[in-house]
């Protein structure tokens, strides 16, 4: 990909006119930041209409009996089940953690767990601050029972089902340090204690780490136990402590159309000689690359497969479903050469799969996985990666939208007795149908996704003999890495009804809006909201998100995820047909969700750029955008993107074929066709603005261009930047160097960062505005804009 980012214009280029070039003069301030003037109110999200008296509850049309709700145990209600417990926590508040009776406190624990259920022993270890003295995750508290009832054994299974253990048989934590430069002091003590340390998250700063479960077998007691991850959690410069978030390849049970790539027009490619030759593309996956060997010797996949670990370990990961994504781009692309990737669903070893990408120069990455825990607005988990990822490679990245349209819910929070959320008419229960054997729920809010988040929520789950199956309460008490949610992981039969109710706790309001996901679920018809169920890192503005349609039919799946993200930027970009036979999936339903669907994409984009191989990623997708069939509303909509994958017939000259210009002039010329401005986004460990632009060039070719982002003051006088790497034209700014290719280009999702600290000159609380431009570079004497926007004004906060 011929891009290369652009860090000083200023060492090519003379200042320009219209930004004067006089610093203006002030003391550095840490910690500043870019807020709008007029911020843009936060969206509102569907507000469910709550069931009425006598309106039919069903699921996908099966009946659902409504069911009576009782509160579980208030801590008062506790005080008066046990008498002598208010004065025990009375105790603990005054005493030293190191100077805690832990057997005497695991006695408590199992106690209530066997009298209050989950629930029960959440409101009692979290209510009355006992779990933010330990400083421990409840999800690791609740297994001791397990631990004291079914050993290790028992501990392996149930944290494999909460998706909290590793492959390497490790409980996974994620532990805020209070300072970066502290990092060497907590692993050397963290080792000591027998604790694998993996990566530093800067996003986060956080440092994620594995206690081995042989290290937990060495403890005789759970008292004992209790205490050795009490220390764990108490070493020096760790602040917080948390369990991991769960993610899940977006594969589905319930599907009815079949489909494969002959009917978006790629066989017509092949027999044109395009096979996806030179073509490097990445599968990421999740589940894992069961099979792969056996399906290599079957001819199904190609001999030259690299992988991230043996071929051998990768045949007996958990499940087949990266070999099948892998299977579907083999069958439209057979000489592209694949490289696959498997991560257990930590991040350290994302990362190490992105790093495995980047070291073996992969053109394309295929990923049908995400999480449905964050804000879903491209600025958290994953879709930071991403992003950081695709700028600093160019590397195509294709990435299914999700299969949570049928189960997804919002609300805004209804307080009722005892704060437990009214879904409406004293519908206390939010009833689901598990559709396979492992269910996740996510409950996210309209919290701080920075950190130190105070407001808090929890929720329970029954099955339909009334039993607690799960509950989510973990504490949020304002630590680093505490955030606006709640998630938990179980074993469901699939076809069975389960029921959800939420308690509002401190700083809850009826402002909040309850973001609810049942993955693997479908939450009762009256409940469902299909719309912002796009997943991360789908919801990357890097990454080509991929909705699924089905077979020779313009109809969205009614699972596939719908957009538009949360802060109401478009998602998802495109959708495809899904549902191949494939080895393993022969029966009637195929290999479907939107897992089919976007490997099908990541393949037709190894077609054009095979085609076109001076083509940079941005005009990949434009490519594909440009010819997609538009269904639903006209042009982009927040069902199918901008339309179904569709390829024209090729071209075999090796022109731009059926890629036709929007619009086109006989002097150069650039057309601004989106631009969206981020504030307060975290890349690489530091927050700034982030600005996603796609423009049209035209009559510009084998030129060189620049998309820039120019900060003024309000007079439109020069800022001095904080760092010289940003700045332009004597002011703060940043952009990217691109060279043309053709007559008209389109460059789609540019990603422009900027950190706040450049701003530290600036006094805060300075109105200042910025510019987008695109210019011609062909003579650095004479610059020429091709588009400049107006000013837009903003202030340092």
């Amino acid at each position: 990909m011929r891009k290369r980012v652009l860090v000083l214009i200023m060492a090519l280029i003379a200042v320009l006119a219209l930004l004067p070039v006089s610093a203006q003069e002030a003391t550095p301030t840490p910690g500043i930041g870019i807020r709008p003037v007029n911020p843009t109110p936060t969206p509102q999200p569907p507000v469910v209409t709550p069931i009425g008296p006598g309106e039919a509850r069903t699921i996908r049309g099966t009946p659902v009996a409504p069911r009576e709700f009782t509160p579980p145990p208030t801590l008062d209600d506790l005080f008066a089940a046990y008498p002598d417990l208010q004065p025990y926590i009375e105790e603990l508040e005054g005493a030293l953690v190191e100077d805690i009776d832990f057997s005497l406190l695991y006695e408590r624990i199992v106690t209530i767990f066997e009298e209050q259920g989950g629930t029960g022993l959440a409101v009692f270890l979290t209510d009355s601050g006992i779990m933010e003295k330990l400083g421990l995750p409840l999800s690791y508290l609740d297994l001791l029972t397990e631990y004291d009832e079914t050993g290790l054994a028992g501990v392996e299974e149930l944290a494999l089902a909460r998706g909290i253990i590793n492959d390497f048989n490790e409980l996974v934590g994620y532990l805020a340090i209070d300072d970066e430069a502290n990092v060497p002091q907590v692993t050397d003590a963290l080792i000591g204690l027998g604790v694998t340390v993996y990566d530093y998250l800067q996003n986060t700063g956080e440092l994620e780490i594995g206690v081995p479960l042989d290290i937990l077998a060495q403890y005789q007691t759970p008292g004992t136990l209790i205490e050795y991850l009490v220390t764990v959690a108490n070493v020096p410069h760790v602040v917080g402590f948390r369990g991991p978030i769960g993610s899940l390849p977006t594969d589905f049970n319930l599907q009815i159309d079949s489909v494969n790539g002959d009917y978006v027009n790629t066989d017509d490619w092949n027999k044109s000689g395009f096979t996806g030759e030179g073509i490097r593309i990445g599968v990421l996956d999740v589940g894992g690359f069961a099979g792969i060997a056996t399906q290599i010797q079957a001819g199904e996949l190609p001999r030259s497969v690299v992988g991230n670990y043996d071929l051998d370990d990768l045949e007996f990961t958990p499940s087949d479903h990266g070999t099948a994504c892998a299977i579907v781009i083999h069958r439209v692309v057979p000489d592209a050469e694949l490289f696959v990737a498997y991560y257990d669903g930590t991040d350290s070893a994302f990362l190490d799969a992105l790093e495995f990408f980047a070291d073996n120069d992969v053109d394309i990455v295929s990923y049908s996985g995400g999480s449905s825990v964050g804000p879903r607005d491209g600025t958290w988990g994953q879709a930071v990666w991403v992003n950081e990822f695709v700028r600093d490679t160019g590397t195509l990245w294709v990435n299914s939208a999700g299969n949570e349209a049928l189960a997804h819910s919002m609300w805004y929070f209804n307080p009722g007795d005892d704060g437990w959320h009214d879904f409406g008419n004293g519908e206390y229960w939010m009833p689901f149908m598990a559709n396979g054997f492992f269910t996740m729920i996510a409950l996210n809010w309209n919290g701080n996704w920075e950190g130190s988040e105070e407001t808090f929520f929890r929720f329970t789950i029954q099955d339909e003999a009334g039993n607690e199956v799960a509950f989510a309460s973990e504490p949020k008490s304002g630590r680093r890495n505490d955030f606006p949610f709640q998630f938990t992981a179980f074993e469901t039969e699939p076809g069975a009804t389960y029921y959800l109710a939420i308690q509002g706790g401190r700083g809850a309001t009826t402002d909040h809006i309850l973001d609810i996901f049942t993955t693997r679920a479908y939450v009762a018809d009256w409940a469902n909201v299909p719309t912002y169920s796009v997943s991360i890192p789908g919801d990357a503005a890097s990454a080509l998100t991929v909705a699924a349609t089905g077979r020779e039919s313009d109809r969205l799946e009614d699972y596939s995820s719908e957009g538009p993200r949360m802060d109401n930027d478009n998602k998802p970009d495109i959708a495809a047909p899904t549902g191949e036979q494939l080895p393993g999936y022969e029966d009637s339903f195929g290999f479907n969700g939107t897992s089919g669907s976007a490997p099908l994409v990541a393949a037709a984009a190894a077609l054009v750029m095979q085609a076109y191989p001076d083509m940079t990623q941005e005009e990949v997708k434009a490519f594909l955008i440009e010819n997609a069939r538009d269904l639903g509303e006209n042009g982009f909509d927040p069902l199918f993107g901008h339309g179904q994958l569709e390829m024209p017939a090729p071209d075999v000259t090796g022109s731009r074929g059926a890629f036709e210009p929007r619009s086109s002039g006989s002097d150069a010329a650039a057309t601004l066709l989106d631009a969206n401005v981020q504030f307060g986004v975290k890349s690489q460990g530091q927050l700034g603005t982030q600005v996603t632009l796609s423009f049209q060039v035209d009559n510009m070719l084998d030129k060189d261009i620049a998309a820039v982002i120019i900060f003024t003051d309000g007079n439109g006088d020069a800022l001095e930047a904080a760092d010289g790497d940003y700045e332009l034209f004597g002011t703060i700014g940043t952009g990217e160097i691109f060279t043309v290719l053709y007559d008209s280009s389109v460059f789609s999702d540019v990603v422009l960062f900027i950190p706040n600290g450049v701003f530290a000159n600036v006094p805060r609380g300075t109105t200042l505005s910025y510019q987008l431009a695109i210019i011609d570079l062909t003579d650095t004497d004479n610059l020429n804009f091709l588009y400049m926007s107006d000013p837009i004004t903003v202030e340092t906060s």
